[in-house]
């Protein structure tokens, strides 16, 4: 899988070639940015450690159902259930260039998790866990960011096949990516 990996991300000048330069190419400074949230304080990110307690109080307060349905899956999957569903939280977005900002944020988060490189944000964190652990799938993530990209604008839908695509690459997709965390 590691061979898999570092051929889809480029050794030499893919977009993980940052990783050649050694450990503290990690220490960067990313701006953590919450993909349904604003960016926390210092002083209230989580040490080290604590983005499992992040994400679980991220999505209690902005995703409480899904915050109780991943209490009742099975132990070993929670803490990436709760970092999927702390991914797929979305705020309505007042201005249109912080949307495009956060879609861009995550889009290169992404990328920089699956090349083994994760930002320091307590929510992209713990998504590199659950990929490692369960060996997601990278296309159902960047689906969802697509999509939410798409829909910045909050138009109303024109008709029910525009909610069924969106409900496919957003709803479905976090669906599918859960599916494949219990299977694991």
């Amino acid at each position: 899988m590691a061979a898999a990996m570092a051929l889809s991300c480029g050794v030499r000048y893919g977009p993980c070639s940052r990783q050649l330069l050694g450990p503290s190419a990690r220490g960067r400074l990313v701006r953590p940015a919450v993909w349904g949230g604003s960016a926390a304080p210092a002083s209230s990110r989580p040490g080290p450690g604590g983005e499992v307690q992040y994400c679980a109080e991220l999505l209690r307060k902005r995703d409480y159902e899904g915050f109780l349905c991943s209490l009742l899956l099975p132990a070993e999957s929670r803490t990436s259930a709760f970092a999927l569903r702390a991914f797929n939280i979305n705020d309505s977005i007042t201005q249109k260039t912080i949307g495009l900002m956060r879609m861009q944020f995550w889009r290169k988060a992404v990328e920089d998790i699956y090349c083994d490189n994760p930002p320091h944000q307590p929510v992209a964190i713990e998504l590199w866990k659950a990929i490692k652990r369960h060996n997601l799938t990278k296309r159902w993530l960047l689906k969802i960011i697509d999509e939410r990209e798409k829909n910045l604008d909050d138009r109303a839908y024109r008709n029910i096949q525009e909610l069924e695509t969106y409900a496919d690459n957003t709803h479905s997709a976090l669906l599918y990516l859960t599916l494949e965390m219990l299977v694991s």
